[in-house]
């Protein structure tokens, strides 16, 4: 408030004013022992500790502050500060009307050097600026007698290593008794934990899910998430939801969800994978489904993964189904099955040898047709071993004309009429056709061959 940051000022300039603070110290009420306390509140024992807070206080010269030397100090606020200087949780003390400033090594862990150790003895103004707007309020409800406070994970963004950095802290605000003192409230005491780690991790971690949710929601493979031994369905994204016909299944056992799934013997493989703990992979897995209740099925075909979900011991707690629909794809191969069926049966009717050359592995191979030809036993022979059986007269031309097809002469294309050879001495007349492609593996040569 207004006025409250004006009695903190006032404070401020007479906790800082250096002729008159030795006068406040001795005229302080705070700082003037009941008789029946002047042989304890004579001892400095409350200070004695190993720590560096510790040895800094023993060294302060508290007499030219209002509190005056430590030895005069309220038994309230000695016993705060053996408490403080002798735990290993942060600590601060806000202290009097000018809220004299004291900390514990823990608590110095937090401050840069912009503060430690400069503030011990300070006024709280004095010390902290920067955030006067959000701890002043605090400190005044606290030193009103209006009760404590609490603060989770808030940000106090505080000067440490030459900038203003965002700090986050979980912590409280409480009174420190003293009888003598206005609203019976001495100081406050501060027990706090710096989390600045903890709510960078957790915002961090917090983005990752939200990348990982929009990659689930928006993959184009269908995923699904299992829990437990009856498989319930955690999480299904959109490509999994279409390819089932968009039924409600969240929350819901598989065998429920998916009765035509389980007779087609995919539960069983569920079964297997969560009780063993080993991925199962399928490659054009045959899956019908029923778009609809009482609806047509569909033929669907199916590459997927079911891998196990494990917990920190290692045991499985549900399984991840990921896949992608290759209902096109097997449709594609299965009609070029049937193109390359058709085509050898209507070469194999018509007479035609076919060859398939590996020219960088000088490997052939052979349809029945040409095997015969040849005189071939198998139906793979060696290019070298081809070549030995055209007619010797014929053999360097035949052989040059398949280097100018694969040097792409003749749009790569070949023709021939030549001699060939049988196995068995016979001699046969033979016309060539082909042509040099390029594939993956390099170039090849096929085409076909027919006795005239």
């Amino acid at each position: 408030t207004t006025s409250g940051r004006r009695r903190w000022n006032a404070g401020r300039r007479s906790a800082r004013a250096p002729d008159t603070r030795r006068v406040v110290a001795q005229s302080a009420p705070s700082s003037e022992p009941d008789d029946g306390a002047s042989a304890a509140s004579s001892s400095t024992a409350f200070l004695a500790g190993d720590g560096e807070m510790a040895a800094r206080m023993r060294g302060f010269d508290w007499s030219a502050t209002p509190l005056g030397a430590a030895a005069q100090w309220r038994p309230s606020l000695k016993a705060m500060v053996r408490m403080m200087l002798t735990t290993r949780h942060p600590v601060f003390i806000f202290w009097g009307p000018h809220g004299i400033c004291m900390y514990n090594d823990a608590y110095s862990a937090s401050l840069g050097p912009e503060k430690h150790p400069s503030i011990l003895g300070a006024p709280a103004l004095d010390a902290w600026p920067e955030i006067w707007h959000i701890i002043g309020p605090q400190i005044e409800l606290v030193m009103q007698g209006r009760g404590s406070t609490w603060h989770e994970n808030q940000l106090v963004p505080i000067m440490r290593h030459g900038r203003l950095a965002d700090v986050y802290w979980t912590y409280s605000y409480g009174p420190i008794d003293d009888e003598q003192a206005p609203n019976g409230i001495g100081g406050v005491l501060v027990l706090c934990t710096e989390t600045t780690a903890q709510v960078q991790a957790s915002r961090r971690l917090a983005l990752e899910r939200e990348r990982l949710a929009a990659l689930f929601e928006q993959a184009p493979t269908f995923m699904v998430i299992l829990r437990g031994p009856e498989h319930v369905v955690e999480l299904a994204n959109p490509s999994y939801l279409q390819l089932i016909g968009d039924r409600s299944v969240i929350g819901r056992r598989v065998a429920d969800a998916l009765p035509e799934a389980v007779a087609q013997g995919f539960g069983a493989l569920l079964d297997e994978v969560y009780r063993s703990g080993r991925p199962y992979r399928a490659t054009g897995s045959r899956f019908i489904v029923q778009a609809e209740p009482g609806g047509p099925t569909i033929e669907r075909f199916l590459d997927f993964v079911y891998q196990p979900i494990v917990d920190s011991r290692g045991a499985v707690e549900g399984i991840f189904v990921v896949g992608v629909d290759v209902s096109e794809r097997h449709g594609a191969e299965r009609a070029l099955r049937l193109s390359q069926e058709r085509l050898r049966m209507a070469v194999e009717s018509s007479n035609l040898g076919s060859f398939d050359v590996d020219l960088a592995r000088g490997r052939v191979r052979l349809s029945e047709t040409a095997r015969e030809l040849f005189g071939f036993a198998e139906a793979d022979a060696d290019l070298e071993a081809c070549f030995a059986r055209l007619h010797p007269d014929d053999r360097a031309r035949v052989e040059e004309l398949v280097q100018r097809a694969v040097r792409g002469e003749g749009d790569g294309s070949l023709r021939s009429h030549h001699r060939l050879l049988h196995t068995s001495g016979a001699l046969r007349w033979i016309d060539l056709s082909g042509r040099v492609l390029d594939d993956a593996d390099g170039k090849r040569l096929i085409g076909v061959m027919w006795d005239v």
